[in-house]
């Protein structure tokens, strides 16, 4: 039987030695920011921004639907999966 692209995990890696971990939490959701020293300072704040967003968007139309929220500082690949 064949996965449909809905059924597939969607996992993704991100390794740096000297990443900065910050984390916080919303009713049960675990907000997590990844960012290396030299990042701009925005991202000292991005778990505060991420996890006001999640506030917002589960007062506003409905809890949010996930256990874990994660940003992180560097280039995206790996994207599209096809």
């Amino acid at each position: 039987m064949a996965l449909h692209r809905e059924e597939r995990a969607r996992r993704r890696l991100a390794a740096a030695p000297n990443f900065i971990w910050d984390a916080s939490g919303y009713d049960g959701a675990l907000i997590q920011s990844f960012y290396p020293p030299d990042a701009s300072a925005d991202w000292a704040r991005s778990t505060e921004y991420s996890r006001h967003s999640i506030k917002h968007y589960s007062e506003k139309w409905f809890p949010y639907p996930y256990p874990t929220a994660i940003n992180v500082a560097g280039p995206v690949v790996g994207w599209n999966t096809r």
